[in-house]
């Protein structure tokens, strides 16, 4: 029992490590004692919030097959439902979390095994069926997954063209969830689906309120000069697109924004300057690079 407290207490200080070795230990010194059940789930827990994937799997199955009552099934059925997403397998996932809504359905879990359906569905591409999910989550004031949620079902939305519902979807991550850490990705998807409307012009203030944030600079910056290209804004798309491929040169995207650079140029009537991305374009080479015949072609009309 000085064992089980003593994992119990390392886990709540949060050494997990230590903590998973002693409900071990404790398992092993007293495979049936008291506290055998919560021992054997506390590992799998434990192992799960190290990464340890084979071992947490092993541990919560078998806890969910000999305690399938306990109150802690609700979080094992969590951590099977995301360890199954890991290894992609979808429909496994969607079970699980099914199972859980089912015996759980106002359990504390509950949003998460909405959002993990929802997460599971898309991938299955049962897209009705995520969008109501996800929106169920979004709606709940409170939720700790309710921002996630609500920029997922925005991304779902756009992704099946339904831009004006993204946007009215991503809406609050402008100002009322403007402290959300999640704002980025939903002003970029906002920025696209702007673009995507024909509407540049507020496309731009858009991408432009988050290419400060390092963690999207570059396709804030690519976004943001496509809406000054589409403004017919030349030699600022120009500037703004450089600017995007300095920041990492090596980036996927860096193709695209070269050669939408050039064209702008070109547009602005600077040939040597347009030459000079459309050389850059075709300098990346590869068959990953979807430009080069995009840039030979920018080169043979100059």
């Amino acid at each position: 029992d000085c064992i089980f407290a003593l994992a119990e207490a390392l886990l709540q200080a949060g050494d997990t490590e230590q903590a998973e070795s002693r409900f071990r230990e404790y398992l092993k010194q007293a495979p049936k004692g008291k506290y055998a059940g919560r021992a054997l789930f506390r590992a799998g827990e434990a192992a799960y919030l190290l990464g340890k994937a084979k071992e947490a799997q092993a541990d919560l199955t078998r806890f969910l097959a000999e305690h399938a009552t306990d109150k802690f099934s609700t979080y094992a059925i969590r951590y099977l439902g995301e360890l199954a997403m890991e290894r992609k397998e979808f429909n496994a996932a969607a079970e699980l979390f099914r199972d859980g809504l089912r015996r759980y359905p106002d359990g504390s879990q509950v949003d998460h095994y909405r959002y993990g359906l929802a997460r599971s569905l898309k991938e299955l591409q049962q897209l009705d069926e995520a969008e109501k999910l996800y929106a169920e989550v979004a709606a709940k004031n409170g939720s700790p997954l309710a921002d996630a949620a609500r920029l997922n079902l925005g991304v779902l939305q756009f992704s099946r063209d339904r831009y004006e519902a993204a946007l009215e979807t991503l809406a609050p991550f402008e100002k009322e969830l403007a402290a959300s850490s999640l704002r980025p990705d939903a002003q970029l998807t906002r920025g696209w689906a702007l673009l995507e409307l024909d509407r540049p012009k507020e496309a731009s203030p858009v991408f432009g309120s988050v290419v400060g944030n390092a963690s999207v600079a570059v396709e804030a910056r690519y976004g943001l000069g496509l809406a000054e290209y589409e403004n017919e804004q030349w030699q600022r798309a120009a500037q703004t697109l450089d600017a995007a491929a300095e920041i990492d040169p090596k980036h996927a995207l860096v193709p695209a924004i070269r050669y939408y650079a050039g064209d702008a140029l070109m547009k602005a009537g600077d040939a040597k300057g347009a030459a000079s991305r459309f050389d850059q374009v075709l300098a990346i080479g590869g068959e990953s690079n979807a430009w080069l015949d995009d840039a030979a072609c920018g080169k043979i009309s100059l």
